[in-house]
């Protein structure tokens, strides 16, 4: 079966965006996370492929009801650059979100946080990553509520998880500094009508 060349374009629109996405994320989603990330990300996260180790015959533990041993925990790890992206940033932030129980790690959240110098880079910036976004996906949500800008692009009408969503808002109405949230999926912002 050949595909006409409408499909593989679509085909390689959307794996250019899974590539840029992963770029933004540290090479977190090929599993091949990037230096500066890959003991933090294996060490706090589900995120990446591990070796399972096995005892003969197995074994599983069960726990009392009402056990408090269940946490959820956020791990971050801090840059003054993101390695992909060249821009003069405040801070870069890298941030999971897991609900740890024992020895077991579930990542329930993963986000980048980008703090800029003041409100003008940060828009700036937020409006080059939305355009960059817009050439590689389908769908585009935006609005600005309140000095906070909010973007959400899809690259599959249906799945949540194949878009990405920013979030723009003054991390201090007293000082002129921004910060932007990166997330790896779609459907987060609830838009205004």
């Amino acid at each position: 079966m050949q595909l006409d060349k409408t499909s593989r374009m679509n085909i390689d629109a959307d794996t250019e965006f899974y590539n840029y996405r992963d770029k933004l994320f540290f090479n977190i989603f090929s599993y091949i996370p990037h230096d500066s990330i890959a003991e933090f990300v294996n060490k706090y996260s589900s995120l990446l492929v591990r070796k399972v180790s096995y005892t003969k015959g197995g074994t599983w533990t069960a726990y009392p009801p009402n056990s408090n041993k269940k946490k959820i925990v956020t791990h971050s790890i801090q840059f003054e650059s993101h390695p992909f992206i060249s821009f003069n940033f405040r801070k870069v932030s890298l941030e999971i979100n897991n609900s740890e129980f024992e020895e077991d790690i579930q990542t329930q959240d993963l986000k980048i946080l980008l703090d800029f110098w003041n409100k003008q880079e940060s828009i700036t910036f937020f409006h080059t990553l939305c355009d960059k976004l817009e050439g590689l996906t389908t769908q585009k949500k935006s609005q600005v509520i309140d000095e906070r800008y909010m973007a959400e692009f899809k690259v599959k009408k249906d799945l949540t998880n194949d878009g990405i969503s920013l979030v723009l808002w003054p991390n201090s109405f007293v000082n002129d500094d921004y910060g932007l949230l990166i997330y790896p999926d779609a459907s987060r912002i609830h838009f205004r009508t």
